[in-house]
Formats: structure tokens, C-alpha cells, sequence
């Protein structure tokens, strides 16, 4: 039979295992959420690091009880004439219910979505999409020494004066939308570039190149 310390070791690695999920699930799902709110890079890595940590640490308490398991298998002659199918499971038991546990974790823990870098397209007629669409936010950041103004191109591809705002120089904005609505970004009143918005939070950083195109235009 396996040491009863071993056992008793190993369903106590369980225990707190359980009780330190419980408690840190929600602010992870909690951080989760801020960052999709946000779009912020700071929230995002919070988020991620939250959890990954819950994921390493189930398969980490695992691994130990894993590393467990052998030497109490060896001891209790696990193998040879005298071993039992009760100290098999007496054995495997705590490893099947951890497994269990990281299967658990694994779908309760949302996937942290990266955070996008959205593509800059060229200045278009086109109109945003109309019908249902997911919520998304974009993050405009003005990587130049020049003001810059988005604006929201509505369903017949015009600008709504009602989601249209500056961001200023060195600056970013946060604007809150739906997946694949468009917006046209201007410098000097000549529009650079438009911007789509993603499934997920993205940045769309304005650097110099749309400085230049405004320049020559």
C-alpha cells in the first residue's frame, strides 16, 4: 500500500489547487473583459498574464503529483508479486481528479485575444457594413508631431459629425464600435488612410508615412 502521508500530501495539493482557482478565476475574467473594453496594450498583457498564470499552475500541481506518484508507486512495490489493484487507484486517483481540474481550467479560462495592430488602408468610398456585428473597439494612436481627426464613415460612406474627434500629437483615443465598421483618418484636412475595425480590440498607429501622404497631397 502507498504511504497514507503520500495520499493525504497529494489530495491536499488538490484542495488548495481548487480553493486558489476559485479565487483567482474571477479576476481573471474580470481582467479579461477591462481589456476588451479598453484595447489598452497594458490591460491586455494583465489579462494574459492572469491567465497563463491559471493554466501553468494547474499542470504544474499536476506534474507534482506525478512526480509523487513514482517514488510512492516504487515504494509501495507497485509491479511486483505483492502489489494490489487498490494501491493502483489509490495512486492514479489524484492524478485522474487533476486532470480533470486542468481540463476544467482550461475551459473556464477565456483566450486572451491578441492585440491587434490594424492594417492602414488607402482613402475609399466604401460605406461601413450594416447588421448585426459584434462589439469591438480600435485605439488610435498618433505617432506624429500633427494633429489628426477620425471619423466614423456611416452606411452610405459619409462622415457622421457625431463620432468624429481629434487626437492629438504624441496621443491616442480609444473609440468603441462594431467589427468591420470603417473610419477615415485626415491630416491637415486631407484624408491619409481608413481603418477597419477588427473582431477584436486593434491600434491603428498614424506614423509618418500618412504625415508624408498629407504633405503631398
Amino acid at each position: 500500500m502507498p504511504d497514507a502521508n503520500l495520499v493525504a500530501v497529494q489530495w491536499g495539493l488538490i484542495g488548495v489547487f481548487g480553493v486558489v482557482v476559485g479565487l483567482l478565476i474571477d479576476p481573471a475574467h474580470r481582467f479579461l473583459q477591462e481589456f476588451l473594453d479598453s484595447g489598452k496594450a497594458t490591460d491586455h498583457n494583465r489579462a494574459a498574464r492572469w491567465a497563463a498564470s491559471l493554466k501553468i499552475t494547474s499542470m504544474l500541481v499536476l506534474a507534482g503529483l506525478v512526480g509523487l506518484s513514482v517514488p510512492g508507486a516504487h515504494d509501495a512495490g507497485l509491479g511486483g508479486p505483492d502489489s494490489s489493484t487498490t494501491t493502483l487507484w489509490l495512486l492514479l486517483t489524484p492524478l485522474v481528479a487533476q486532470a480533470g481540474f486542468v481540463i476544467l481550467v482550461l475551459c473556464l479560462v477565456k483566450r486572451v485575444p491578441p492585440l491587434l495592430t490594424l492594417p492602414l488602408q488607402p482613402p475609399t468610398g466604401d460605406r461601413s457594413p450594416g447588421g448585426r456585428r459584434d462589439p469591438t473597439i480600435i485605439r488610435f494612436v498618433n505617432d506624429t508631431s500633427t494633429e489628426m481627426r477620425v471619423s466614423w464613415l456611416d452606411f452610405d460612406g459619409d462622415r457622421d459629425d457625431t463620432v468624429s474627434f481629434a487626437v492629438g500629437a504624441g496621443r491616442e483615443e480609444a473609440q468603441s464600435t462594431y467589427e468591420g465598421h470603417l473610419f477615415a483618418v485626415t491630416i491637415n484636412g486631407l484624408d491619409v488612410c481608413t481603418v477597419a475595425a477588427a473582431a477584436t480590440p486593434g491600434r491603428a498607429i498614424i506614423g509618418a508615412e500618412q504625415v508624408g501622404i498629407a504633405a503631398r497631397g
